[in-house]
């Protein structure tokens, strides 16, 4: 989940802040396919000096996750894809709620 961030780096920004430092994320267009190591230390060492502190995934990810433009992430993150698409496909099954 944590690669998925670093295709929106403009939800990254919008959530950490004016000193959120955008160069320490790791560049690859298959972000799926950068180690979780290496994920979670860049997504560190892009928000140590924030005003909400280093990277944490209970505290922080939930609110980066409601951030997302699922369009800019979908592309360079094909299991992103394959979730929403099955998620979708699971919606259109189920009967209509409440009507």
């Amino acid at each position: 989940m944590e690669a998925w961030f670093l295709a929106d780096p403009e939800a990254l920004a919008l959530s950490y802040g004016e000193d959120f430092a955008r160069n320490a994320l790791r560049k690859n267009p298959r972000v799926e396919e950068i180690l979780k190591a290496d994920v979670v230390e860049c997504l560190k060492q892009a928000t140590r000096n924030t005003q909400k502190g280093a990277y944490h995934k209970t505290a922080h990810a939930p609110h980066i996750l409601e951030l997302l433009d699922p369009d800019k992430v979908r592309k360079p993150a094909s299991e992103c894809d394959r979730l929403f698409r099955e998620i979708l496909i699971e919606i259109e099954k189920s009967p209509a709620q409440g009507r």
